[in-house]
């Protein structure tokens, strides 16, 4: 029952149109960064209160404030709480690289304007994502750089096709060439036309 619920949603997600698509990448970028915003401020208020989040730290927090050395039980507190932000991070980064990766095909096929949609919407999202963290988001950055290639590459072949298809369409005729032209354009084409 989990793997065909899997294979739906997989397939529900790759079927999607692209403006579709965006709307519900939109909407999921909103409720992590919004659920990450609430952890930064959980963080910050631990750490402020110097609240534990750590059975470990509790007890050494006892022994701490008997030695009277405070500091260490607030280090401790920074630790746990920035690991759950951390964790929470990157468990974000991986979700979006994968849901990109579902539709890597598709979103090799869209237009420029959908593609450039795409990027700065996925790039905000990264952008705050590692403000939030603290660190570079690199599966999520290199998921994006693939998918531009991809698209690139693709543009690029199809740009190809078009230009070989034109010019198979046209009508060539052998003409006469001056042999100062011929020489010219011997230079150019040899890279020595300077």
């Amino acid at each position: 029952n989990g793997t065909d619920a899997s294979a739906k949603g997989i397939s529900g997600v790759a079927s999607m149109s692209l403006d579709q698509f965006l709307d519900c990448l939109k909407m999921l970028f909103e409720q992590v960064l919004g659920l990450l915003w609430g952890a930064v401020a959980v963080n910050k208020y631990c750490i402020s209160e110097g609240i534990l989040l750590d059975d470990k730290a509790a007890s050494n927090e006892a022994t701490t404030s008997a030695d009277g050395q405070g500091n260490e039980a607030s280090q401790l507190a920074k630790s746990a709480t920035a690991a759950a932000l951390s964790a929470a991070a990157d468990l974000a980064e991986k979700s979006v690289s994968e849901l990109l990766r579902l539709r890597r095909e598709a979103h090799s096929l869209v237009s420029f304007d959908g593609m450039r949609q795409l990027w700065d919407t996925s790039l905000t999202f990264t952008l705050q994502l590692e403000r939030f963290s603290g660190k570079k988001a690199y599966g999520l950055r290199s998921t994006l750089l693939a998918q531009a290639k991809s698209f690139v590459e693709r543009k690029h072949e199809s740009n190809m096709s078009s230009l070989v298809a034109a010019l198979d369409s046209e009508r060539w005729v052998q003409c006469n060439v001056s042999a100062e032209r011929q020489a010219a354009l011997t230079r150019l084409c040899s890279g020595r036309a300077a």
